[in-house]
């Protein structure tokens, strides 16, 4: 290599390690599903784009055994938005493995499953929903 191609790949790399430094603040900022809300149920800053995460249900978080019904389903957002389902009879089924990307999940398999959420705050501007 000549001193001119050594001079650019250095300056490249130095703004790449630069560009990483930077930047990578930010992709920590929101850290609920997708990239949505905060974790930990927190306002977004005024003018930010973010919006407020009010109910985060995750398999993952069920604390029963496999193959139980689920009787609490908790919301990971830090709001406390649990969900109850009034008796087994009711409740979901708990399953370890078998959804996607093998990853655990609750199924809905009875004839009149149903769990609710008591103090969830419902607004007249709606709600984004992602699956």
């Amino acid at each position: 290599m000549n001193v001119m191609s050594d001079s650019i790949f250095f300056s490249l790399r130095y703004l790449t390690v630069l560009f990483s430094i930077l930047f990578s603040f930010g992709a920590f900022g929101q850290y609920g599903p997708m990239g949505i809300g905060n974790a930990d149920g927190t306002e977004a800053p005024a003018g930010s784009p973010q919006p407020k995460l009010l109910l985060w249900l995750d398999a993952g978080s069920v604390t029963v055994p496999n193959n139980q019904d689920v009787l609490i389903w908790p919301d990971k957002s830090g709001n406390g938005n649990d969900f109850v389902a009034e008796s087994a009879s009711i409740a979901p089924v708990f399953r370890a493995t078998g959804g996607l990307a093998g990853r655990p999940y609750v199924e809905f398999n009875k004839a009149n499953n149903r769990m609710y959420c008591e103090n969830f705050p419902m607004s007249d501007e709606g709600y984004s929903i992602y699956f």
